[in-house]
């Protein structure tokens, strides 16, 4: 994105496989350490947008090694992650320039947006991701249930793929915004919950969810990015168990995003 305009001259898909391993050690009563290793594979294509011009990164593997350390204590939960990412045979990605040589990599509007995201950079071979969170749940009588949680996620030497890309089905998870579409260098968020049981047959959580994020490629200031949030989940048909999310974001890229309302489904059904 360049000031809220995309930059699809750069549009790239991205599939990854991982496998990996993890060993933990109970060091106390409350405190436990866990060592890991993950393995990728990441595979780039070119989309029908993009232009010949922008330089795909490699198809290869990464490695990524990483510490974990998980303290609990009267119903508080602290967690601090390290991983360190390797990535074997990486090479410079992007645009040598941004002529506006057709189909080229610039921009062919009268008044065309930074594209400054398009250009080589200095290939990262190597990155660093760090996070600490801490939360706590309070339940209030059989069927009710609140909380809070503040984390901070941080890293060095990111680049457009290995930056944080916030979405129903990774971490960290931006509550409240539309994902899919923000990606960042630094997050730093808090929000709190609550929700309630009906019978063991209706699960319901609302949330209100702030963050203040930056993405280095486009500014150094933290924004704002804030929404609400309401989960549920209800047995289905069949003997399915149905999970559901309704999202709407209050503050964030607003321009970027096709609306401020997000919804996200899951059917789940055990094998038998």
């Amino acid at each position: 994105y360049g000031n809220n305009t995309e930059l699809l001259q750069g549009e790239v898909w991205t599939w990854e496989q991982t496998i990996g391993v993890r060993a933990s050690w109970q060091a106390a009563t409350h405190l436990s350490v866990t060592a890991s290793s993950y393995f990728s594979y990441d595979n780039f294509l070119r989309t029908y947008q993009a232009v010949e011009q922008y330089q795909m990164p490699r198809n290869g593997l990464n490695i990524l090694p990483g510490v974990e350390i998980k303290y609990t204590r009267d119903g508080y939960v602290f967690d601090a992650q390290v991983t360190r990412g390797e990535r074997i045979g990486w090479r410079p990605f992007g645009c040598v320039s941004l002529t506006q040589t057709a189909p080229g990599c610039g921009s062919s509007s009268p008044n065309p947006p930074p594209e400054n995201a398009l250009l080589i950079q200095n290939p990262q071979s190597g990155f660093t991701l760090y996070s600490a969170d801490l939360n706590k749940d309070y339940y209030i009588r059989k069927f009710t249930k609140g909380g809070w949680d503040v984390s901070y996620w941080g890293g060095n030497q990111l680049d457009r793929f290995s930056r944080y890309f916030p979405s129903f089905l990774t971490t960290p998870r931006l509550h409240g915004i539309p994902p899919g579409t923000d990606s960042f260098d630094a997050i730093a968020m808090a929000n709190v919950h609550y929700g309630f049981n009906v019978m063991d047959l209706l699960k319901i959580d609302g949330m209100y969810a702030y963050a203040r994020a930056r993405n280095l490629d486009e500014s150094l200031r933290f924004r704002k990015f804030d929404g609400l949030e309401l989960n549920f989940n209800t047995p289905g048909p069949l003997g399915t168990l149905l999970q559901g999310t309704v999202s709407y974001a209050l503050n964030g890229n607003i321009e970027r995003y096709n609306s401020r309302w997000a919804v996200y489904m899951l059917i789940f059904k055990p094998l038998r």
